[in-house]
């Protein structure tokens, strides 16, 4: 009777389980839909407010200083003049280089406008006599051959064109000398060009004894006083260059993702309230400090902000990434798949392990674009491949 029982009911007990296995072997799996967002990822560093180049200002001759036109602090424009020497001696120099070169100027201009209008009327004057005295010598050579006029007579009409022979050379060798490209009007321009030189010498020594900005800066330190007498190369002053630079210690783990050029966001740590300003990464640092473990990282400010003081602790915000509208998943739905990186998807109502081979980390997010808009990620690992499955709660994160 046993065996006959069991004969029944082992097949209609297979038959149950047959039945009852598709529903018995669905796995209940939370899930993330694949979404399309705005990625701002950001490194976070403290620094400091640098010059971006210091001077130490000089003279290059020696005296005492006269006059100093600015204090520590200020703010200093190209071009604008902070001290002076004693330039008495140099200002008189000037002065008579100035009035030679314009005494100089007069006896150009005089050559130009007075005597070579003067020496062309002597030798016109000149040429005129030449030739009346000439036509009376040939006249007087006539009368003599017919013996109308003593020898005497000859000699003299002779001796006359002779002399206005000589005086028309010589009208004509003055007028020669001061025309243009003559001797004389040469030597005469070149006392110009001298005087001229003369001038920008003293113009030169006198600014020498001057100081004057190279460049938009600051004052960092006045190192002599009025009345000091300084050597030639000796520090008077000391300018910090504007725009300021921003220099940011970096954790050494950080800064592989940092690059040139990057945008920032600067703000004072003790104005918290106050303004942000824009810099970029202008250097990094080839070199990791031992002791410290970061790396110096250089920014500069595209505009220099009115109140922001040199060595300022300020805080620094790089912009790694800003990306729209890249598709995303949280992070912690990754899986691995022996050596590589993989998700669990759903796809016809079964699990599906997808690898992945280009996987980047934006914070807690991963960034993809190996799986389409939309996709359910499973939040369950324990999963087999092809399972049947219900999706339970979608989850935001």
């Amino acid at each position: 009777m046993k065996k006959w029982l069991l004969i029944i009911l082992v097949p209609i007990a297979l038959i149950v389980i047959l039945l009852l296995y598709p529903k018995l072997s669905l796995r209940k799996s939370d899930y993330f839909l694949v979404e399309s967002r705005d990625l701002f990822e950001t490194l976070i560093a403290s620094g400091r407010i640098e010059f971006s180049e210091k001077v130490e200002m000089s003279f290059p001759t020696p005296g005492v200083i006269q006059a100093i036109s600015v204090v520590e602090g200020q703010k200093v424009e190209k071009g604008e003049q902070l001290l002076g020497l004693e330039n008495a001696s140099e200002i008189n120099q000037l002065q008579l280089a100035q009035n030679d070169l314009e005494l100089e100027k007069i006896n150009f201009r005089k050559i130009i406008e007075y005597e070579q209008h003067i020496a062309q009327e002597e030798y016109r004057r000149a040429e005129i006599e030449e030739e009346a005295s000439r036509d009376e010598y040939q006249q007087a050579q006539r009368l003599f051959q017919v013996g109308s006029i003593p020898e005497e007579e000859l000699k003299s009409a002779q001796r006359k064109w002779k002399i206005d022979q000589s005086l028309k050379n010589s009208a004509r060798k003055k007028l020669e000398n001061i025309q243009e490209n003559g001797i004389g009007y040469l030597e005469v321009k070149k006392q110009v060009e001298r005087a001229k030189l003369s001038l920008i010498q003293a113009e030169i020594d006198l600014q020498k004894r001057s100081l004057f900005a190279p460049f938009n800066a600051m004052v960092i330190s006045l190192e002599k006083t009025s009345g000091e007498f300084v050597q030639p190369g000796e520090t008077v002053m000391v300018l910090g260059k504007n725009p300021f630079q921003v220099v940011a210690l970096v954790d050494e783990r950080e800064y592989k993702k940092l690059q040139v050029g990057m945008k920032a966001f600067i703000n004072e740590q003790v104005h918290s309230e106050g303004n942000t300003f824009l810099a970029s990464v202008s250097r990094i640092s080839p070199v990791v400090d031992p002791t410290q473990g970061t790396v110096e990282v250089n920014l500069l400010l595209k505009e220099v902000p009115p109140h922001v003081k040199p060595y300022a602790t300020i805080n620094v915000e790089i912009i790694l990434r800003e990306e729209k509208g890249a598709l995303t998943f949280p992070r912690s739905y990754l899986t691995s798949y022996g050596e590589q990186t993989a998700v669990w998807i759903e796809k016809e109502g079964k699990a599906h392990l997808l690898p992945l081979h280009n996987v980047v980390y934006v914070d807690n997010w991963v960034k993809t674009e190996e799986i389409s808009l939309g996709t359910a990620i499973l939040a369950s690992h324990q999963l087999r491949e092809g399972q049947r499955i219900i999706l339970g709660e979608r989850r935001k994160d």
